[in-house]
């Protein structure tokens, strides 16, 4: 199941429509079969079941039917009754989240919206990083599945959710990313007086980070603190020789 937003609006003739209406379903039956968009504003309730046929779950959602949706979706949501786990599916800002400021404020909730509802979860998009945006409620970001720059650090994927009927579900991480972003201060370098040196202990900093994962890195580095190679800091030539020693001898997809 997949709920539509800003990126790929459900409105007829859009990128989203094309992919998953009726005529993406003539063409590769296949697979759009098994595949549920939730394209409109209207909450549908969609009953999930396991191989056997039997049913497991109820997943709710809505949709943008814009790039630019100013209503509270959230709000359109319904207390139902249901022996099942039931799990709300919406691409939403909600308001107080962390990071939330640095995206657009397209489909706008609050915690109000939500403690209303009992829901077992909330599975929730549009805020890249992963994290509860609700303290105290089961309504989750899972984050995006690869960082697309430097400000996008850390291990990136997606959560598992095992969700039981009237009980808030707790997720597990698990990365997916195959490229992982990091930056790192470094100090202390008063002492190191030849590029030779510095490039000794960046490249010492940077195994250590490469030690504790798996993913291909792209890394910046910000030094920090009084060096003796300040003046040939200043200038690009060392710094992009740096940056080319650095990534054969570490390693690793792209330093700065």
């Amino acid at each position: 199941l997949c709920a539509a937003g800003n990126h790929d609006p459900g409105a007829p003739g859009s990128r989203a429509a094309r992919l998953f209406g009726d005529a993406a379903l003539a063409r590769t039956p296949s697979w759009r079969e098994r595949v549920h968009f939730f394209d409109t504003r209207t909450p549908q309730a969609i009953v999930v079941s396991d191989e056997r046929g039997q049913e497991v779950g109820v997943v709710v959602g809505a949709g943008h039917a814009t790039s630019k949706e100013g209503e509270n979706l959230a709000a359109r949501f319904h207390r139902i009754e249901s022996a099942l786990p039931l799990v709300g599916l919406l691409h939403t800002q909600v308001d107080g989240a962390a990071a939330a400021g640095e995206h657009q404020r397209y489909a706008p909730s609050a915690t109000k919206d939500y403690q209303r509802l009992s829901y077992s979860y909330f599975a929730l998009g549009h805020v890249h990083l992963r994290q509860q945006a609700i303290s105290g409620l089961p309504a989750w970001y899972a984050g995006n599945l690869q960082g697309r720059n430097a400000r996008e650090t850390g291990p990136k994927g997606g959560l598992i959710v095992e969700a039981e009927a009237r009980a808030a579900a707790t997720p597990t991480f698990v990365p997916f990313a195959p490229v992982r972003w990091e930056r790192i201060s470094i100090a202390g370098l008063s002492e190191l007086g030849s590029a030779a040196e510095l490039c000794d202990r960046l490249a010492a900093v940077i195994l250590e980070q490469r030690g504790q994962c798996t993913e291909e890195l792209v890394l910046r580095l910000d030094l920090a603190g009084p060096t003796p190679l300040y003046a040939q800091l200043s200038g690009s030539d060392m710094r992009h020789a740096l940056e080319e020693e650095l990534v054969a001898h570490a390693d690793v997809l792209e330093v700065e």
